[in-house]
């Protein structure tokens, strides 16, 4: 499965109707949500502000009062079709006083969602697993050093407790490599970034 990296803000003319389009990579419907929030202050005065995200198995969409299944829908099926996860897709519209009917609606967001997501560069998602622990304070440089040999990489820490991350398939090596020191509360659980 694939997601995206950001994407720039990308404008569209279509007789007279400005779209405004953006791909954006979330990890959560909440991320979604936030960022919906955040283009419709952004652009208050638009006519539609339309999306489709896919977060995991999670879908969602919407015309924004644009007729039924001539926004949201294509949108969606533009993430469905190139396998992506993860990513929200905005199209902005502001109506420029010529209408342009379901079909040329369904042509116009489409081809917004696609300039979008072109616009994206694509990278492959990995199965990962994040490994939270305590570490003693004399034994915390050990972590450093061993992050240096590349089987895993430090992606938080907070005194002397850490959070790694390792590729699914190199847990037993990481483990082994992290039970030689003194640690305590050891948590793991797999995430897909």
């Amino acid at each position: 499965m694939n997601t995206i990296q950001n994407g720039e803000i990308q404008e569209l003319i279509i007789k007279k109707s400005k779209f405004i389009s953006i791909a954006l990579n979330v990890n959560s419907v909440l991320e979604c949500e936030n960022n919906l929030k955040k283009f419709r202050n952004e652009y208050s005065d638009c006519t539609h502000l339309t999306f489709a995200y896919c977060v995991g198995s999670l879908e969602r969409c919407s015309d924004d009062g644009e007729p039924s299944g001539t926004a949201g829908k294509p949108l969606l099926n533009i993430i469905k079709q190139k396998k992506l996860t993860n990513v929200l897709l905005i199209v902005i519209r502001y109506f420029g006083g010529i209408k342009l009917g379901a079909g040329g609606l369904v042509r116009a967001y489409t081809e917004s969602g696609v300039l979008a997501l072109e616009n994206a560069k694509i990278v492959e998602l990995k199965n990962m697993t994040e490994i939270s622990f305590h570490i003693d304070f004399q034994q915390a440089f050990n972590i450093y050093v061993l992050s240096n040999f590349g089987d895993f990489k430090i992606t938080e820490r907070v005194g002397n407790d850490f959070i790694i991350e390792c590729e699914k398939n190199k847990l037993d090596i990481v483990k082994k490599e992290i039970s030689k020191f003194n640690i305590s509360n050891l948590e793991i659980k797999e995430v897909i970034k």
